[in-house]
């Protein structure tokens, strides 16, 4: 995996989290999904960099990085994450944009650092709760308990490719579960990109 025009900045564990930056205008800081990293977000720069200066992380444990600190890349430790990037590089009013993994991150964000200094949320594709249960009928998918969930973690360790093309081929998009069982093209490619990386921290 190549990471071309990545810069990067500590965290303040240490850690070095790895970011694009492009753009001129008011900043967006675009957070992406589980398992992808900040080119999930490059068809939307064409538009939105004329207007905004663009800054697009591979958060811990994504995008092919090697983690240099024995911290786990939960998504508690992503929200400071972000609160340290946002104070390094000064984004007062900051338009924050999290895609599934992304916008859990936006809210625990928020749970422990509140919304002064920023502009605008955006969330994309996330129930505010994964798991269903009892009391919550909106998790992940709409059906997807803690029995699932142990289950799921189970396939990761045996399988880790295959187990996350599973988890978006049999969830509510008829389509993607076709395409998956077609074997189409898309699929293998991604495939493949997911076994490059290394589970052990995604899992």
């Amino acid at each position: 995996m190549t990471h071309r025009a990545l810069i990067s900045f500590h965290a303040d564990d240490g850690e070095r989290i790895h970011l694009a930056i492009a753009g001129a205008g008011d900043p967006i800081v675009m957070l992406h999904g589980w398992t992808a990293n900040h080119e999930e977000w490059f068809p939307f720069l064409e538009q939105l960099t004329p207007h905004h200066r663009v800054y697009r992380w591979d958060a811990r444990g994504h995008g092919g990085h090697g983690l240099t600190t024995s911290t786990p890349p939960t998504v508690q430790r992503m929200a400071r994450d972000l609160r340290n990037l946002l104070q390094h590089y000064n984004l007062a009013g900051a338009t924050l944009v999290g895609h599934s993994m992304g916008a859990l991150t936006v809210w625990e964000y928020i749970r422990h650092y509140g919304t002064s200094g920023l502009g605008r949320v955006c969330l994309i594709d996330q129930s505010p709760r994964l798991l269903t249960a009892d009391d919550w009928e909106h998790g992940i998918y709409g059906d997807f308990d803690e029995a699932k969930s142990r289950h799921f973690i189970a396939e990761l360790e045996d399988d880790f490719a295959e187990a996350v093309l599973r988890l978006g081929a049999y969830g509510l998009n008829t389509r993607a579960r076709a395409k998956y069982e077609q074997n189409a093209r898309g699929w293998q490619r991604v495939r493949e990109g997911l076994k490059q990386l290394n589970a052990a921290p995604l899992i």
